[in-house]
């Protein structure tokens, strides 16, 4: 074959080159999730083991947001997973029709498991809990960790891969959603979350997508404000 013909078939094939899905919000609001896990655990164990006082205070206020944000951010998660990233992907990539059982399989597994640390959650945080409520709230987040941790391992080498290939067409407006669905929130609480403790890496991934102004509030008022509620968790 001529070299001007291979110039042009590389030219078409490039011309007709699939787009590929940029997940690294998904690895973000995973990393969050498992942050929030281990500062759970930790400070249930920890509230357990003290004495009635201010920090106990400020440790249960912060256990207290620390939980509501993951409680919201993770049934919001699955909630949008179930209903329109998996329908979108099995539809455009039929063979994960079968890996894609197993994601809603393991979101129906987690539920009550999250619904186990709900309860146990809200009797450990009242102003006076005592050391049983604390340690058997520790032990609901330890057995909800364990299972979270494995599904979120499994998307992540098991799902996303496919999202990558086959939704880069598609992906930017299924974000767009997502970000005008969270509205005002979205940069007021949504964003600090995820930029609690990020991977510096991914940190500077969302700033480079975000208007220099509106990152610098983000990052900066609405993140400390996060991190003043959360005071009591800071060790962890």
């Amino acid at each position: 074959m001529a070299h001007h013909d291979l110039c042009l078939m590389g030219v078409a094939m490039k011309a007709i080159a699939t787009p590929r899905a940029d997940v690294t919000m998904m690895y973000l609001i995973h990393d969050g999730f498992r942050r929030d896990l281990d500062r759970l655990e930790d400070g249930m164990h920890l509230l357990a083991s003290m004495h009635a006082g201010p920090g106990r205070r400020s440790l249960v206020g912060a256990l207290e947001r620390c939980w509501a944000d993951f409680d919201h951010y993770l049934n919001h998660h699955h909630t949008i997973e179930d209903d329109r990233l998996w329908p979108l992907l099995r539809r455009l990539a039929p063979m994960t029709g079968e890996l894609l059982e197993d994601m809603e399989a393991e979101h129906a597994a987690i539920g009550p498991l999250v619904r186990e640390c709900r309860a146990a959650v809200a009797l450990a945080l009242t102003p006076y809990p005592t050391f049983e409520d604390a340690s058997r709230a520790a032990d609901a987040v330890g057995a909800l960790r364990g299972d979270l941790l494995e599904h979120l391992e499994h998307e992540e080498s098991g799902v996303l891969p496919y999202v990558v290939d086959h939704l880069g067409e598609h992906w930017d407006a299924f974000e767009q959603r997502q970000r005008k669905e969270a509205g005002l929130a979205g940069l007021t609480r949504f964003m600090p979350w995820l930029l609690d403790d990020a991977d510096p890496v991914r940190a500077d991934w969302l700033r480079d997508r975000l208007p220099a102004p509106v990152f610098a509030m983000v990052s900066g008022m609405f993140l400390r404000r996060r991190r003043r509620a959360l005071v009591g968790l800071h060790r962890f």
